[in-house]
């Protein structure tokens, strides 16, 4: 009797072994110690509800590292910018240029111009940048366009303000996106003329105590065209920004509703522009009047004019260009803050420049074939947009983690790598300082968060395995984010370690 009990125990253990290989794929021959921490990572309780994955595999000399559940398609969030980052870098050049113009039509006497002017896009995601560290900022950039036009003599215009978005298709946002996100400013969608980020403050002042009413006191800058209808109220004291604008492109009517905290003067809440080129226009026409520049008519975009079948009949002459900085910076800056318009622009302009016409579905195109013409495996990718914004994205550890290791030797690697984020590194531009301290700077890694699913991938420096690549992903964990953080931490560092 005691040998069969053990022959039964035997059996059981084997079954169990089993079964955990067939889920931790390649288990047998992760690494010892992460091959540990991956185990206690995976009965940790915060984990009983979550479908998690991982994979890690040497740069430098191709042995694994540790795999778990590692072709299972899982949300990237926002590590999904580093699929298209990547690929625009190899396929425009780190060198390329958006440029934007200004022209003219009509004819000038007398310092008077008898016609318009046109802001013509051409894509820049950075065009008025309101962050000052990116590009040339948006009060700075309309400083120099009231310059051009007073250059040309030009104290009074007979006309219009246009904004000239045809660069792009009209689309704005990709049809995954979610209500809750497209209003609010990172789900800004992308445009042929896209200003100032295509995103603006509601200016709120908060009643004493929580529930009251909140006065929308202001909108900068002027958003044209829209009503917004205010629900916000107080919230509890300390809560922070739980304010949430509803509204979709090219619409006239937004809802505002959620909380903001009590007793604050001024408080912003940032929005998505539901119809960027009027927006740039109107932005440039309140900034010549101001100057003293009289204007006949009211900003308005080529979109406008050729519903109201009024579509200008003679070709603008240029009078101003725009540059915007070299592609390897704007890619740092979408890895290193996460921005979501640029990874969009970057997308729309990867359509244009494989298929001639700047669609979302050629610019998903245009990344899925880069990555299947550079052989990596892309059967678990389900890609919706370029930013990971949409929560039906979708992309396996082990696919996302080999397209770093074929990257390392690719022409855009360096401009790639500096783009990453830092962990730990309090003096980095990016958004992870507070992750992975103590880890030495040994780590460039690109985050992603939406609705509790926390992602990262990137690539760790390490003493004995060289350069590794790695992807983490955990989906619907019920567990707060920071813990979330902390048990992900703990499993990066018996890598880091190494």
């Amino acid at each position: 009797m005691r040998l069969v009990v053990c022959i039964v125990v035997l059996i059981t253990a084997y079954v169990v072994s089993c079964a955990f290989i067939e889920t931790n794929s390649s288990s047998a021959s992760n690494h010892p110690k992460v091959a540990e921490a991956i185990q206690t990572f995976n009965l940790d309780p915060v984990n009983k509800h979550s479908n998690w994955g991982f994979f890690a595999q040497s740069v430098d000399n191709g042995s694994l590292i540790g795999s778990f559940n590692s072709d299972k398609s899982l949300t990237p969030a926002s590590t999904l910018k580093v699929v298209s980052t990547m690929a625009a870098l190899d396929i425009l050049g780190d060198d390329y240029i958006y440029t934007t113009t200004l022209a003219y039509d009509g004819s000038i006497a007398n310092g008077a111009l008898n016609g318009n002017i046109y802001i013509i896009g051409g894509g820049d995601p950075t065009l008025g940048t309101p962050r000052k560290d990116i590009a040339t900022y948006y009060k700075a950039l309309l400083n120099k366009w009231i310059a051009a036009v007073q250059a040309l003599g030009i104290y009074k215009i007979n006309g219009r303000i246009i904004g000239d978005a045809r660069f792009f298709s009209e689309e704005m946002t990709p049809s995954e996106w979610i209500w809750e996100d497209m209003g609010n400013y990172y789900g800004a969608g992308s445009s042929g003329l896209s200003f100032h980020e295509n995103r603006y403050d509601i200016i709120f002042d908060s009643g004493a105590s929580e529930g009251k009413s909140t006065r929308l006191v202001n909108v900068i800058p002027e958003v044209p065209g829209v009503e917004f209808i205010n629900r916000v109220k107080a919230g509890p004291a300390g809560s922070g920004d739980r304010a949430y604008i509803y509204g979709a492109p090219y619409s006239n009517i937004y809802h505002v509703r959620g909380t903001i905290p009590p007793s604050k003067s001024g408080f912003p809440v940032r929005g998505a522009v539901p119809d960027p080129a009027v927006f740039a226009a109107t932005c440039l026409h309140n900034a010549l009047k101001k100057a003293g520049i009289s204007i006949s008519e009211k900003a308005t975009s080529i979109r406008h004019l050729k519903l109201a079948k009024k579509m200008p009949k003679t070709t603008p002459k240029t009078f101003h260009t725009h540059n915007s900085p070299p592609l390897k910076d704007i890619v740092y800056w979408t890895n290193k803050r996460s921005i979501n318009i640029f990874a969009e622009h970057i997308l729309r302009t990867l359509g244009k420049s494989k298929y001639k016409v700047a669609s979302i579905d050629n610019g998903l195109k245009a990344v899925k074939n880069y990555w299947k013409n550079k052989n990596v495996d892309i059967g678990s990718l389900i890609m919706h947009d370029g930013s990971g914004l949409s929560p039906s994205n979708a992309i396996s550890p082990k696919t996302l983690t080999n397209m770093l290791i074929h990257y390392r030797y690719n022409r855009g690697y360096q401009a790639f790598y500096h783009s990453l984020p830092v962990a730990g590194n309090a003096n980095d531009k990016g958004h992870l300082k507070s992750f992975m301290k103590g880890s030495g700077n040994k780590m460039h890694v690109k985050s992603g968060y939406i609705g509790n699913n926390r992602c990262y991938t990137g690539y760790i420096e390490t003493q004995t395995q060289g350069l590794v690549a790695f992807t983490i992903m955990v989906n619907h964990y019920t567990c707060g984010n920071g813990t979330m953080k902390k048990k992900i931490e703990q499993l990066l560092r018996s890598v880091t370690s190494l």
